[in-house]
Order: C-alpha cells, then structure tokens, then sequence
C-alpha cells in the first residue's frame, strides 16, 4: 500500500509506523511527497529586497526567507545570488552551524564538508576564524570552490581527507562532523534517497557514523567542542550514534543545545526537527564536550 500510495518503500514505511505510530507514520510520507519551500540566506537588505520581489516571505532563522517550491531558476538568475549576496541553505543546516559556536580567531574544521553550506556560514560568522572544510571527495569539493568564488568568503582552505583518518590531532577548537546519512529527514529535496537505502544501510551507516565521530574527537583541542549532525530522522543514526559514543567516551558530556537554539526544537539536550512538527528538513545535531566527568546536559 505504501509503495503505490505514498511512493514509500515498504520498509522505511514500516520503521516510521513502528517509531512513529500510523498517523505520524502516513503524514511523514505525504511530506516527503510534496516539493519543499526554499529558504534562501542573504547579507544585505538589497538582496532581502530583491529575493521579497521573487515572492520570499520571512522564515524562521535570521536573514532568511523563504520562496515557494520551484523557485531554483529565479533565484540562481538573481542579482543577490550572482554576486554572492543570497545562497539557497536549509534552516536546519544553519541550526546545527549555529550549535558549532563558531569563534573569532579559532581553528574550525568540518570533516565531511561538502558541499560546503555550513563552512561558508562559518566564515560569516566570525570573519577572521582558520576553518578548514575537509571532505574525502576532491570532486564533491570542487562545488565549495565554486561557492566560495561566488560569494567571496574568506578564510577557509579546501582538504581532501577521508574523516576516518584525522590529519591533526587536537589542533581545532571546533569540529563538526556532519556525518553521511539515510537523508530521511529531506526526502523531499531528494526524492531518489528513499529508494537507495534498505534497513541494513541505516545500522551499516550508524556505524560509520560513529566510526567518524571517535575520529573527529581526536581533532578537538583541549576545551573545544565536537558537534555531530545528521539529515536523518531516525534514531539509530541519531540518539544511538550519541549514546554509543558516550559509552566509550564516558569523561565526555553532552552540551545542552538550548543554550543556543529555540526550545522547541531541542530534546534532551540536542537540536531535533521534525518535518510533521515543524514544517522544516527533518535534521539532528548534538554538540559535545570532550575530556569532562559525567554524562549529564552542561551549560555552556
């Protein structure tokens, strides 16, 4: 019934109604049907200006507004976009870049960094910071270079390295590693991801993801902070990717992400957005601080 109904692969409908319910379960399904809104950055009134001429209303995140489904063509055809002032970026993605706390003057890295959105809102944010955008990909990285000539951010240098085997350790004050994922949670931007993976990719990728998070740990200097993000709506490649880390990094603690973001959107601690929830990307992020005693949510 799924398959012809909803397009939905029979087993990834079959994990939504055992972790959701039936109702939670078929809503997801008709989400992942409909072509998304676009949420578009900018960095100045002129361009906010402009993208509010193509029909753009306010979103939910500072400096972004969002444009009807379909509006790819208009956007990248615009002034702002050309000229580097507007770049189309998920709000969930600029979420879990806010979790990171990137700081002026730091050393930032994100391990699997293509396509680059987050490195770039990095650069934003703190003009002056070193952030290296690493990715094992030299061609998935050649799509950052293109961004960053287009949008003239400064201050990132481009890494070809597998994540899995860290060039430095304990060189960065912050590291994300914005692991590879079953795409769960933007099936509507990538409609094919639901026909891609099985129920044996999401353990298979689970387990890579926390192969990459140990990795990423090694990189972080003494106080910084590793932060792990997802596009995934499901647990195993979330909630379990933490707890497990934690299991074998017990001086480590979680850091509240409340510090930093909206209430309704974090639980127990972690950044977690829901699409049937919260009309967004379906996304995870949890921000951890490596070398403390304990396992409880800290303040910053």
């Amino acid at each position: 019934w799924a398959e012809d109904a909803l397009s939905m692969p029979a087993p990834l409908y079959k994990r939504w109604r055992k972790h959701h319910g039936e109702e939670r379960a078929e809503e997801l399904a008709r989400l992942a049907l409909e072509e998304p809104t676009l949420s578009v950055r900018w960095t100045d009134e002129a361009a906010r200006a402009e993208l509010e001429e193509l029909g753009a209303r306010p979103g939910r995140h500072a400096n972004v507004v969002l444009l009807p489904p379909g509006s790819t063509s208009a956007i990248v055809g615009s002034a702002a976009f050309r000229e580097g002032r507007a770049t189309i970026q998920g709000e969930t993605a600029l979420r879990a870049a806010e979790l990171v706390e990137a700081q002026a003057g730091e050393r930032i890295i994100d391990v699997c960094a293509a396509p680059g959105g987050k490195a770039v809102r990095f650069a934003d944010l703190c003009g002056d910071a070193e952030i290296v955008a690493a990715d094992r990909s030299a061609r998935r990285l050649g799509s950052l270079r293109q961004t960053l000539a287009r949008t003239g951010a400064a201050g990132i240098r481009l890494l070809v390295a597998d994540g899995l085997r860290p060039a430095t350790r304990g060189g960065f004050g912050r590291v994300l590693v914005d692991a590879p994922c079953s795409n769960t949670g933007v099936l509507g931007r990538r409609p094919d991801a639901r026909w891609r993976r099985g129920p044996e990719d999401v353990n298979r990728l689970a387990t890579l993801q926390g192969e990459l998070l140990d990795a990423g740990r090694e990189q972080v200097g003494p106080g910084g902070l590793l932060v792990y993000s997802t596009c995934s709506l499901e647990p195993e490649e979330n909630e379990h990717v933490v707890r497990d880390y934690l299991s074998r990094h017990p001086g480590d603690t979680i850091v509240s992400a409340a510090e930093v973001l909206p209430e309704e959107i974090v639980e127990d601690g972690c950044l977690r957005v829901e699409p049937h929830e919260h009309g967004t990307d379906g996304a995870f992020a949890a921000a951890i601080r490596p070398g403390t005693r304990g396992l409880s949510v800290v303040a910053r």
